[in-house]
């Protein structure tokens, strides 16, 4: 898979650029079986300054719906599979130091380890996942459990390049 851009949540900045801001939004959302609605939408993409960046967005927001970066839905299945199986150390890494991007629960489940192995409070640890306090307090008390075994892990993190470069293989799910 490519190197992907990390937008941050919310930041859709790029739609101000897009081929497609001024077209119907029907025309990115055809039924299947309408060839013709799917071939204009891929074409206006095709030119599209921002192509990538919606693509990326699509993948990261796990969006299955539409067209989006040129793809249809199908098309883009392969991909989702891979951002949904990924374990960029490197991602977890941002985020604990303030970027606000999406993380999928491979790299959630990394995160909540490294936070409590830093001591990252419960307030700050739901500020980050956007999550309640009390949901923070239980994967802090859950990753707890695990802290002697996971310090190769936040060792890793800790030692993780930027986002989209760093090692990403450290067995299976954490």
């Amino acid at each position: 898979m490519q190197t992907m851009t990390f937008p941050k949540l919310g930041k859709i900045s790029w739609r101000d650029r897009a081929s497609c801001r001024r077209s119907d939004p029907e025309l990115f959302f055809p039924r299947a079986t309408d060839q013709r609605r799917i071939r204009q939408a891929k074409e206006l993409c095709r030119l599209c300054p921002v192509r990538q960046a919606c693509l990326d967005s699509a993948l990261v927001c796990e969006d299955a719906d539409g067209i989006r970066g040129g793809l249809t839905a199908d098309e883009r299945g392969p991909q989702h599979k891979a951002v949904a199986d990924r374990r960029d150390l490197g991602r977890v890494k941002a985020v604990l130091n303030g970027l606000d991007t999406h993380l999928n629960k491979q790299e959630r489940t990394v995160l909540t380890k490294v936070a409590g192995a830093w001591g990252i409070t419960a307030a700050r640890l739901a500020w980050i996942l956007k999550c309640t306090e009390d949901t923070a307090d239980f994967h802090l008390s859950e990753a707890a459990k695990h802290r002697s075994t996971d310090r190769a892990l936040v060792r890793a993190v800790e030692e993780a390049t930027t986002p989209g470069t760093a090692a990403t293989g450290l067995g299976a799910a954490a």
